[in-house]
């Protein structure tokens, strides 16, 4: 610990020392570059800092050592504390424990007819006069919503000294933080609320995430506050909020649950079938010749609805049944009635090489900020030799995607006799989106290996290649018994993609960022069951703003 705190202490010096020089000269004629690289070393030094500061905080819940202090000095007051020993009672304690504490040592000195000095409850008027955000803490009776009302941004960050630094950004005409400066901003949020012991609700995340936009207009709001259809918020400030306290409640510091779980119904549109649409499925059953697939796609096109509704009301657990009742998918060409099916739904989606191609344009620029991992940094840095073909382009960005929408999804797992929550990788996440392979044998197994972990039938690619990923030379969607080859990677992506929504399928867990990408970027469709992902939310935010300059 006290190696932490010292190794702390300097990257604080290094930040002191940067910000002087910035506020300094910020008015005087200079290179942009001697800015630039000061705002990068402040960068480094922030993210330094943070993580410190993590460690730090980390130890401090381990070893439980400010509860210790809390509960040795509350102990000593009551058994016969006095007004004046307050000052030392509660040195080092915040604000809100302090006006929680003096409250509470009052009402139970009262209770026992124990000789109280007035001056207790003036200074306690004093603390809330000081600090009007506190009022609650002094009352039992008061209304919650004061806390949205008397919240400013400003003064909270004012409290700390990184936050003071996020106010310097500010003045700096700083419109969109940098991620390292976002995350400290949510941690300093939540420690306030969390040392207030106040619980930061729906309508005061809302609040916070408004007042954050107030100082910095170029902020994604749904990285902080995303309301959802039928379905709890997210964003960053609940979500961390939730989970700082989860962690205090495992500890015993927090002994009530705060979340609240519910159910929401999957929605089924009410489709009119067409007319002798069964007896053109059980005419389609016996259509294979290649010759007649014009007919065929007429014939396909006749019983959309009632072909809608039949895949909406299968429940099983695989698509056998679907299949068997509509064997023309298996066919060859089935790919081209996974079009007409999908057209059926979303008519009014963008054609896949529209947005796909503004993105290729822009995609090596934001890779080379975003992506951290070793693999995909060596996949990137051959991808910006420019040796690449076109179609190991296309196939090495989709393998990055990953890196930059990196997941944030989680699973149960069975450590022993207990049960851990374990996050998803990038490697989970490239691994169920994409299947790769030097042949068809390799891939083979990768392929028996998938099915024996009995997940549920979800598309993938397939792509075989003759060195790694930037040599592909072949292309497949698989789901289940359904393989469609196709001679280039987008036609594969566009395919895969469609096979989700005309089967009703779930993305996979480990790579729903991606997936819900493609389909919020690429193809433009919105639905209400959509996933609040704020990584992938600024992740296309950042795409639209590389596109405008």
């Amino acid at each position: 610990m006290e190696a932490f705190v010292k190794q702390r202490a300097i990257e604080k010096g290094k930040i002191t020392r940067i910000e002087n020089w910035i506020e300094i000269n910020q008015n005087i004629e200079l290179r942009t570059y001697e800015f630039k690289s000061r705002l990068e070393l402040l960068t480094n030094a922030f993210e330094t800092y943070c993580s410190i500061q993590n460690d730090i905080e980390m130890l401090d819940d381990t070893q439980c050592t400010d509860r210790d202090i809390v509960e040795e000095r509350y102990c000593s007051a009551r058994t016969g504390g006095r007004v004046h020993q307050l000052p030392y009672l509660l040195e080092n304690i915040p604000w809100g424990i302090k006006v929680k504490f003096e409250h509470c040592l009052f009402e139970w000195q009262k209770s026992i007819g124990t000789y109280v000095h007035e001056d207790m409850t003036q200074k306690t008027s004093q603390m809330v006069k000081e600090h009007p955000e506190l009022n609650h803490l002094a009352s039992t009776e008061s209304d919650k919503e004061n806390i949205i009302e008397l919240f400013d941004l400003r003064s909270v960050l004012s409290k700390y000294d990184e936050g003071k630094a996020i106010l310097k950004l500010m003045d700096l005409n700083v419109k969109e933080l940098p991620e390292p400066q976002r995350q400290i901003l949510v941690y300093k949020i939540i420690d306030y609320f969390i040392q207030s012991n106040h619980k930061i609700s729906v309508s005061l995340a809302k609040t916070i995430s408004d007042q954050i936009l107030c100082l910095f207009p170029d902020e994604f709001r749904e990285y902080y506050f995303a309301p959802q259809t039928n379905k709890s918020p997210k964003g960053k400030l609940l979500a961390k909020y939730y989970n700082q306290m989860r962690k205090l409640k495992s500890i015993g510091l927090i002994e009530a649950p705060l979340i609240r779980k519910r159910k929401c119904e999957t929605f089924k549109p009410d489709l009119e079938p067409e007319e002798n649409a069964f007896n053109t499925k059980e005419k389609l059953k016996f259509m294979q010749e290649y010759e007649r697939w014009d007919e065929i796609k007429i014939l396909w096109k006749s019983c959309g609805n009632f072909r809608r509704n039949f895949l909406l009301d299968d429940e099983s657990e695989n698509i056998t049944i679907i299949l068997t009742e509509w064997p023309l998918y298996k066919h060859p060409m089935g790919s081209s009635l996974i079009d007409l099916d999908f057209e059926n739904i979303y008519p009014q989606a963008t054609h896949i090489y529209t947005k796909w191609g503004l993105f290729v344009n822009v995609a090596l620029e934001l890779f080379k900020s975003k992506i951290k991992d070793k693999h995909c940094k060596y996949v990137l840095e051959k991808l910006g030799n420019g040796s690449v073909t076109e179609e190991g382009k296309h196939v090495s960005i989709l393998f990055l995607l990953h890196g930059a929408i990196v997941p944030t999804s989680k699973r149960t797992v069975k450590v022993g006799t207990r049960k851990a929550m374990l996050k998803y990788t990038i490697s989970d996440s490239q691994d169920s989106f994409m299947v790769t392979g030097r042949n068809i044998n390799e891939v083979e197994g990768k392929l028996i290996d998938k099915k024996s972990r009995n997940n549920p039938i979800q598309p993938f690619l397939v792509v075989i290649f003759d060195d790694d990923i930037t040599t592909p030379k072949q292309f497949l969607v698989c789901c289940d018994q359904l393989k469609y080859n196709f001679l280039s990677i987008i036609p594969a992506l566009d395919c895969c993609f469609k096979v989700f929504h005309v089967f009703n399928l779930i993305y996979p867990l480990e790579s729903i960022a991606v997936w819900q990408f493609i389909q919020q970027f690429v193809f433009k469709i919105y639905t209400k069951h959509d996933v609040v992902l704020p990584n992938m939310s600024i992740f296309i935010n950042e795409i639209k703003k590389k596109l405008k300059n």
